[in-house]
């Protein structure tokens, strides 16, 4: 698992990205049990809701656990699971059989800054592990609170069944979250006697200052020894402003030149988005406070 909170790396001066991750986990530095979908087995800061109360739901995984080959056509290191139908592991555990499950998978809560742009969710969904059963049924839903409640009464951004044995990356787009503080759900249901639903690589990345866009081709950026944030483009610059990794604004600033150096020197040391305007094109971009 390589799991990155927000803005948790270092940025050169004028450096110059298309992207940020803002959260991500592969669930590869966790130590799984031998659950197969019958353990509810997840990492501290995530949260399962067992909505039908049968005792199962997701739970950190891994291919060996299972005793069929074609898991590793699907799965290669860790993953997270729930299952529709409980097999029996290498170890000899699991062997319930068919279940019908209604299990939510919470992550842990997810910035996105106000100044964020271009914001997507990307998951790898798989079924498996037996090429006959695969027609898992998921939804994803995206809350302000992380209570099962309101989970339930929120209207997802996906609803999926699988419709083919294999796995795929799947990008839904999460631009209406901005300047919000997010909880993310996968639920699994309305699906009897299959077999698992596996999730892994699961990242939330949001663009920042476009290379490509004409009013900003030329603009660069650095804070200074000095706590001077430098600013300079080829345009006359119009206004900056700063929000924190919160998503609440900082500071606004009016501007007139094509380049400006602004103190720094009294918010408090950490990263921010800045957000700039030209002829009336906004763009954002990072920047460490150190």
């Amino acid at each position: 698992m390589k799991k990155i909170f927000l803005f948790t790396f270092l940025i050169a001066s004028f450096t110059m990205n298309s992207q940020i991750i803002l959260w991500e986990d592969d669930f590869s530095s966790y130590t799984p049990g031998d659950n197969v979908g019958e353990d509810i087995d997840v990492p501290a800061d995530y949260l399962n809701y067992d909505v039908d109360a049968d005792g199962y739901g997701w739970g950190l995984s891994h291919p060996d656990n299972f005793d069929y080959t074609l898991i590793n056509d699907l799965y290669d290191s860790n993953f997270i699971v729930s299952a529709s139908y409980i097999g029996v592991g290498t170890n000899g555990n699991g062997g319930q059989g068919p279940v019908s499950p209604n299990n939510i998978l919470v992550l842990p809560l997810i910035n996105i800054p106000g100044g964020a742009e271009n914001v997507n969710l990307t998951y790898y969904v798989a079924c498996g592990p037996d090429m006959q059963f695969y027609e898992e049924t998921y939804s994803v839903t995206v809350t302000t609170s992380n209570d099962e409640s309101d989970i339930l009464a929120a209207t997802p951004i996906l609803t999926d069944t699988l419709d083919f044995f294999g796995g795929e990356e799947v990008t839904l787009n999460l631009d209406d979250y901005i300047g919000q503080n997010v909880y993310i759900s996968f639920r699994h249901y309305d699906t009897t006697d299959q077999f698992i639903i596996g999730l892994d690589d699961i990242q939330v990345t949001a663009g920042i200052l476009g290379v490509t866009d004409n009013y900003f081709n030329d603009f660069k950026y650095y804070v200074d020894d000095y706590d001077q944030l430098n600013l300079a483009a080829s345009l006359p610059l119009e206004k900056i402003v700063v929000y924190n990794v919160l998503g609440q604004e900082v500071f606004v600033k009016s501007l007139s030149e094509a380049s400006d150096i602004i103190d720094v020197s009294a918010i408090t040391s950490g990263m921010y988005i800045a957000r700039v305007t030209i002829e009336g094109q906004s763009k954002s971009f990072r920047f460490i406070k150190m």
